[in-house]
């Protein structure tokens, strides 16, 4: 019934953080499209200035806009500075689609986390340039590195910044909320990190079904094994072909949304290119490893960091699940209802 609206497929398409797939979207009477989130998918302990929410949410809109050009339907968005949980309209446009834009429209169902170690090559000179030239047009700043001194201080980082919310029981329960280790699970194949897209199989599926129970990872906080666990993360980076950091001027809701926008066809040049993108959030979760991330990428103090993520070649993975399209639309046009002032909308 709701195949016809192809932004909405498009949308659904977009990354998240731990997969939680927070837009929701509502059809006014004039064809408008009210863009906003369910507050109950929002990571309150793990992302508490909602970093990566408007990340998120700025990916879903590019996507929605991206899909809806491809097939002969184009749209624009325009932002709201609303204090509720909405964050602007998705409109009709007459813009025509230009064929870069296309190219990366037609990726949208191909782009995938890559969560496993990449191969031993070099990414291209060709390939960052167009991502620093994408990021410059966006106004913002991509610091890249492939070097292994580099990575090795990435790595370490990365330990710390996993240990760091391990031990952190609320945010660690918050993943436990959205990890999907029981395949059998009536929630597997809609929201979530499943076993699969974390490539987690047999007997390492098992203990880490065991291992992170929240109970379980609490006691290992107070012995100091969680330390342990985290080498994984630190194992992982060391094997990356390399890591990008995006930053910006400022942390205004609205840059986030821009800059979500803009990491999605980052990732999408990336697919282009046979290349995979995998978000290592935890470094810029954790405030002790912000800074000397920034430092190793070497940007400066008045660079903020609003993104980094590992980019290599890898073998192909699992897509993570996305929820069914009806769940997303909310209720069709509701007049009485204007932008902004409807403080259930998440319901």
């Amino acid at each position: 019934m709701l195949e016809h609206l192809t932004w909405l497929k498009g949308a659904r398409s977009a990354p998240s953080a731990h997969n939680t797939q927070p837009w929701q979207f509502r059809i006014l009477d004039d064809g408008d499209i009210l863009v906003l989130w369910s507050k109950e998918r929002q990571l309150y302990a793990s992302d508490p200035t909602n970093r990566d929410l408007y990340l998120a949410l700025g990916a879903c809109v590019e996507s929605a806009c991206l899909m809806a050009a491809r097939e002969g339907q184009p749209m624009t968005f325009v932002y709201s500075d609303s204090t509720d949980n909405v964050i602007g309209l998705l409109k009709k446009s007459d813009t025509t689609i230009a064929d870069p834009e296309r190219e990366l429209a037609r990726l949208l169902e191909k782009r995938q986390t890559g969560r496993i170690a990449h191969e031993k090559i070099v990414v291209s000179a060709h390939v960052l340039d167009l991502m620093h030239a994408q990021a410059a047009d966006g106004g913002f700043k991509l610091f890249v590195t492939q070097n292994k001194n580099d990575m090795a201080q990435l790595a370490a980082l990365s330990k710390e910044a996993t240990a760091a919310q391990f031990a952190d029981s609320a945010v660690h329960e918050e993943l436990w909320q959205w990890l999907r280790l029981v395949p059998g699970d009536s929630a597997y194949l809609r929201d979530g990190l499943t076993a699969d897209c974390l490539n987690l199989h047999g007997l390492v599926l098992s203990a880490t079904r065991a291992l992170l129970m929240p109970s379980r990872m609490r006691l290992l906080s107070k012995l100091g094994i969680h330390n342990l666990l985290s080498m994984d993360t630190e194992a992982l980076v060391k094997k990356t072909a390399a890591m990008c950091l995006l930053t910006s001027t400022d942390l205004k809701r609205k840059t986030l949304i821009d800059g979500g926008r803009l990491l999605l066809r980052l990732w999408l040049t990336a697919c282009q290119n046979e290349l995979t993108t995998h978000p290592v959030s935890a470094l810029l979760d954790c405030q002790a490893t912000v800074l000397p991330t920034a430092k190793v990428l070497n940007a400066s103090e008045q660079d903020l960091p609003i993104a980094i993520y590992r980019m290599g070649a890898t073998k192909a993975v699992p897509r993570a699940p996305r929820l069914p399209l009806g769940e997303l639309l909310l209720n069709y046009g509701d007049s009485s209802k204007q932008m902004g002032t409807d403080s259930n909308a998440h319901n």
